[in-house]
């Protein structure tokens, strides 16, 4: 809901001095075993077996949404969370609502594509921009090392197949 939204802004703000920011997307390849129907889609860029764990995360670095996708698959694109955000069904903050009456966003790397509502670093030329965007996109990062050191599973090859890795 648009509160909610508007509680996470307001965390990023106070913390991180990124206004209007709903969260930080990332994915984190997990390793699998060879699944009984795999595909290549299950194999990573560097060659590996995997499932992408792809989380939106909080100012407090709180989980707001995860999905897995296979391990070859542009997290970003075969996610619910980047069709809902591309079709306009997230119930974001109107500019109206936020500060400066500026774009409700979230933060993301290099890897993700720059939408309207999701900013990723510009050029090495916008170096104070880049920097607050590198301290809010942080939260991921850093929620994703916290749930390895708390669940070691995530440090081994999980063997289950693919459509439970969710479960987990």
């Amino acid at each position: 809901s648009s509160q909610e939204w508007q509680k996470i802004a307001r965390a990023f703000e106070s913390l991180w001095n990124f206004p209007n920011c709903g969260g930080c997307l990332d994915g984190k390849h997990v390793a699998i075993v060879k699944p009984a129907d795999e595909g290549p889609h299950y194999f990573d860029y560097k060659g590996y077996r995997s499932v992408v764990l792809f989380g939106l995360v909080d100012a407090n670095l709180e989980f707001i949404m995860t999905q897995y996708t296979p391990g070859s698959m542009l997290d970003r694109i075969e996610t619910m969370f980047y069709r809902k955000l591309k079709n306009g069904e997230l119930a974001l903050l109107k500019n109206d609502d936020t500060v400066g009456n500026m774009n409700f966003v979230f933060v993301a790397d290099e890897a993700f594509a720059l939408r309207e509502n999701l900013l990723k670093p510009f050029p090495r030329t916008e170096k104070n921009f880049n920097y607050r965007l590198s301290r809010a996109r942080r939260c991921v990062e850093n929620a994703f090392g916290v749930l390895a050191v708390h669940f070691h599973i995530f440090h081994t090859t999980i063997n289950l197949l693919p459509s439970k890795v969710d479960d987990i």
